[in-house]
């Protein structure tokens, strides 16, 4: 989806949101949002 142009912090809760709250460092990183 990243590649296809999602935007990761987009919507309630976010996907970064959602990274964040299952301590998922790995995505996080993938999304930038560290």
């Amino acid at each position: 989806l990243l590649d296809a142009g999602a935007d990761p912090a987009a919507g309630t809760p976010s996907a970064v949101d959602t990274a964040r709250m299952f301590g998922k460092d790995d995505l996080l990183e993938l999304f930038g949002a560290r």
